[in-house]
């Protein structure tokens, strides 16, 4: 499973849709941590919602492992 997100995580979220970009920004918690860390750092300036927002902050704290 990491093995997807690491070749996922590069793709565009903004085109996927609502739901689909938000378990995608959740799931992306199960890779090491200075993988998903660089990956949350380089989403902070894309255009998203307010409820994209929250789902990461709640991911940060509460990875997959």
């Amino acid at each position: 499973m990491i093995d997807y997100f690491r070749e996922s995580k590069l793709k565009n979220t903004l085109t996927m849709p609502p739901w689909e970009r938000r378990a995608f920004i959740a799931a992306i918690s199960c890779l090491p941590r200075d993988e998903r860390e660089a990956w949350y750092a380089s989403q902070k300036y894309k255009r998203r919602d307010f409820l994209d927002e929250i789902i990461e902050k709640w991911a940060k704290k509460n990875h997959f492992e």
